[in-house]
Order: structure tokens, then C-alpha cells, then sequence
């Protein structure tokens, strides 16, 4: 988090607001602040604007407000709103009419209310002339309550431009698993590229259900396939920003129990995509293509779909979930090995596709801190044997072994007896990272198992690979046991 911001808890769920340690307001109309709410919400109007934030007008507010009006008060937006705004101006119908229009008065046109709260706003340290709950702002308490006011005083302080701002993130954001979804980063060129793409997602998916009977599931599916595109998009750049992480905001603001979940996207996997991209894009793609639980709909009223069949927002990615899962976790590298097993290491589907092992190596180095010196006495390891006379004999010893350790002496003390140059023994202790002999095995030694055969089975004969039995369950069961 950026020097100077804390997070301010509003209800069950937090915001980046600023504090009294923060630099001086800017003198821009709105800006970014640091809160996923606001920030969101001016990308959206840079979209729809064409220019930097900095250069907006009153009149450029005040007509964006206007259009939100009339868009918000279509049918499928006002029950899109209901997990953004509840019990609002945007939602609630049994609320009066001219209760509705002061109430657009006040989220659309407070910045011209020149009547102060004597507080700050907790986002940007202009002078907060409104104090607001959750109908407004999600995951606020109502507005007497002290759950997210500063300083022990009650309800949460705010500006009219900071509360302009925050009416316009629903248009980046998707409803899913029953919870709003939207792109955010620390670094606002992020925020910026995320939210346009989010922005044509949104409109997308009306066009496609305007009835809205698509429920989009998945939130990692839905927001990897997002990031990827935003990767795509920055590397067809002639001048390309710092990558950054980027986080997931899964948030509902529903008042009997609002909820906030952060799902962070670490730059170590825009570093891995771009790595791949050199050489390995297409079978990365294809392992990608695979992880996918179903097909996509090409036409809902085709008698040829299959049950199997789901429309592109309620499919579900494996190997994205996968990740997904890792990433929840402080330090993902654990989590991100198996994925890398379960979606690149597959020494069960031979013969591999050329590329797999080093594209495997990639993503282990980048996303589970497997260093390079492992890799590279894991090439050599499974190189000696690709290159050895008794390779096929060595290879079924591999792929059926009980016992990694006794089976890497056997391959040893084989190579050794045709003469041929035996596995050093130091590259053996650097592929298992240990130290000495009476070190205790890692945890991942099938994994390191599992990458020298598939090394091996890139470089062998394809009648070889006929005679093979089938590696798959041995080492799986051993794992497990380890486990």
C-alpha cells in the first residue's frame, strides 16, 4: 500500500481513504485517490471522456451525470444497482419522486453544495460538505453509526467529487457468484487499462442478457480472463507502463451483511506471461483452452448444444481456479506448484508437445520460486538419460518407482555400467535441493520425479513411449502420502 494511506474500516468491509498524514488535496476536481470505489469510477470517466481527469469541467460532470441518469434508470440496471446501492435513489421503488431527485441532487451534483460538515473527506482532504451510508458509498453502516467514522464521530465524511466518482464503478463491474467484481491497482495507468476493458465487458454481457438470465460465475475464471486481456493489450504497446499487481475487488453492499474480498493478481504472472509469450504462446494457449469445464455457446438456440455447453461468463477455468486458490494465500508458491503439476507436468498424455518442459521450468521459477540452479541439474539429470543406451529401461524404472532416491542410484549405477558418464552426484543433491545426503527429502520430489521424465519423453522415440506403462498413478499416490 502506498505510503501514507491506511485502510479505514467501514462495516465488515474496508476503505483506502486519506488521513491527516496524506499531501494536500489536488486541485483537479476529482482524482485518484487510492480507494477502489473512487478510483474505479474515474477510469470509467476517462473512458467516456476521452481525457485525463485533470482536465475535467463542471460541464463534463454535470453531463456524465445526466447520462447516468437516464442509463441507471433502465430495468436491468436498476436490478444490476441492487448489489451496488440498495434501499437508494437508483433502487428503491417505493421512494418518492422528489426524494429521488434530491437524492441524484446530492450523488451527481453535491460538489456544487457549498455547505461544509466542518470534517474532511476520508478519501482526497477536501472539505466533506456530506455525511453518508451504505445507499451511497458500499460498505458503510447507516449514517449515524460510529462503524466508519474517524475519530470516534459518527457516519463517513465525503466530498461531492469523491461521491460523484464512486456512482459510476458499477459501470466496470460484473455481478458474480451474487457479488460486484470489479479491476483495481495502486498505480492508476492500471486501473485506467483495467477499467476500460471491464467497461466493454459490462456492456458486452447486457447486450448478450438483457433479461438478465445469464448469472456469471467463477470469479477467478472471469477475472483472469480479464487481467490476460489487459496483458495482451499492454504488450501490443509501442510504450509499455510498469507491471504491477492488480487486485480483484469482490464486494456486495448488501446492509444486513456487506462483505469485501480482495483477490490479488501478482505481477510475478504478467512476468511469466511475458516470459512465455517468447516461444511458448501457443502451447501455453492450448493448456489454457484445455483447463476450460465446458464449451462455449455459439448460439443458445441450437438444437446441436450440448449439455456441456455454457455461455463465456458461467464457464469455469481449472487452471485459472487453480491459480486463484494460490493466490489467496500470502505466499502462493506452495499453491502454485500444484497447479504447475496439474496443468503443465503431465507426464500421464505422452508424448508431450515440444516446449512443455521448459515452459513448466517458466512458470515454476516465476510463480513458485523453484530456482535455477534446480532446473538446470533437472535437464541434466534427465538429458544423461535421454542420451543413455539403457534409456528405456531406465525410463519404465522411473515412472513405476516406489522409491525416487533408489531409483536416481539404479539410473546411476546403470549409466556407469555401459560405460557411459554417470549422473553426478552433486547435480542429483541440487535437483532435490539438498544439502548433504542425510538431508530429509522435500516435499516436492515427485514434482522433480514427475519434470525429469517429462524431459525425457520430449526427447525419445515415439515407439519407446508405446511401451511405457502408465506414470500417472504411482506418483500420484506416493504425493498424496507426502503430503
Amino acid at each position: 500500500m502506498r505510503e501514507g494511506y491506511r485502510l479505514a474500516v467501514a462495516g465488515k468491509g474496508v476503505h483506502f481513504g486519506y488521513y491527516p498524514n496524506m499531501p494536500e488535496a489536488s486541485p483537479a476536481l476529482v482524482s485518484y485517490v487510492g480507494d477502489p470505489f473512487v478510483d474505479t469510477g474515474i477510469a470509467v470517466l476517462e473512458h467516456q471522456l476521452a481525457k485525463p481527469c485533470e482536465e475535467f469541467s463542471e460541464a463534463d460532470l454535470l453531463s456524465q451525470g445526466a447520462a447516468l441518469i437516464q442509463l441507471y434508470s433502465q430495468k436491468i440496471w436498476r436490478g444490476i444497482l441492487s448489489v451496488h446501492f440498495p434501499n437508494s435513489g437508483w433502487t428503491n421503488p417505493t421512494m418518492g419522486a422528489d426524494n429521488v431527485v434530491k437524492f441524484h441532487k446530492m450523488a451527481l451534483e453535491g460538489f456544487r453544495n457549498e455547505a461544509e460538515t466542518g470534517r474532511i473527506c476520508e478519501y482526497c482532504r477536501r472539505p466533506a460538505n456530506a455525511i453518508v451510508d451504505g445507499s451511497m458509498i458500499p460498505l458503510l453502516s447507516n449514517a449515524n453509526s460510529m462503524d466508519c467514522g474517524t475519530r470516534g464521530r459518527t457516519g463517513f465524511a465525503v466530498c461531492g467529487y469523491c461521491l460523484y466518482a464512486i456512482q459510476f464503478y458499477p459501470l466496470a463491474t460484473l455481478k458474480v457468484a451474487g457479488k460486484a467484481l470489479f479491476w483495481w491497482s495502486q498505480d492508476r495507468e492500471w486501473t485506467y487499462l483495467l477499467a476500460g476493458i471491464a467497461v466493454r465487458e459490462v456492456r458486452r454481457f447486457i447486450a448478450a442478457t438483457p433479461d438478465g438470465a445469464i448469472k456469471p460465475k467463477f470469479p477467478w475464471s472471469r477475472l483472469l480472463t480479464v487481467a490476460r486481456t489487459a496483458f495482451e493489450e499492454w504488450s501490443a504497446r509501442t510504450e509499455r507502463i510498469a507491471l504491477r499487481d492488480i487486485v480483484g475487488c469482490h464486494a456486495t453492499n448488501y446492509r444486513t451483511s456487506p462483505e469485501f474480498d480482495e483477490l490479488r493478481i501478482p505481477r510475478q504472472l504478467f512476468e511469466f506471461w511475458n516470459e512465455a509469450a517468447s516461444g511458448f504462446s501457443t502451447l501455453y494457449n492450448a493448456i489454457v483452452a484445455a483447463a476450460w469445464d465446458s464449451k462455449p455457446v455459439k448460439d443458445r438456440k441450437s438444437k446441436d448444444a450440448g449439455k456441456d455447453e455454457r455461455n463465456e461468463w458461467e464457464r469455469r477455468n481449472g487452471f485459472y481456479e487453480a491459480l486463484g486458490a494460490a493466490f489467496q494465500e500470502d505466499d502462493f508458491r506452495a499453491q502454485a506448484v500444484r497447479a504447475a503439476k496439474q496443468y503443465f507436468v503431465k507426464i500421464d498424455q505422452a508424448p508431450p508437445q515440444p516446449g512443455t518442459f521448459d515452459l513448466a521450468c517458466l512458470f515454476l521459477e516465476r510463480l513458485a520460486g523453484m530456482q535455477n540452479s534446480r532446473i538446470e541439474a533437472i535437464k541434466e539429470i534427465a538429458d544423461s538419460i535421454a542420451r543413455s543406451s539403457e534409456k528405456k529401461r531406465l525410463l519404465q524404472q522411473l515412472v513405476t518407482t516406489r522409491n525416487f532416491v533408489d531409483t536416481l542410484v539404479y539410473v546411476q549405477s546403470r549409466i556407469d555400467r555401459v560405460g557411459e558418464k554417470p549422473l553426478r552426484f552433486e547435480a542429483i543433491l541440487t535437483a532435490l535441493d539438498l544439502i548433504s545426503e542425510d538431508d530429509s527429502l522435500p516435499r516436492d520430489f515427485w514434482l522433480v520425479r514427475d519434470l525429469i521424465i517429462l524431459r525425457v519423453l520430449e526427447q525419445v522415440d515415439p515407439e519407446t513411449l508405446k511401451e511405457l506403462p502408465d506414470p500417472g498413478f504411482e506418483g500420484s499416490a506416493n504425493e498424496n502420502q507426502e503430503s
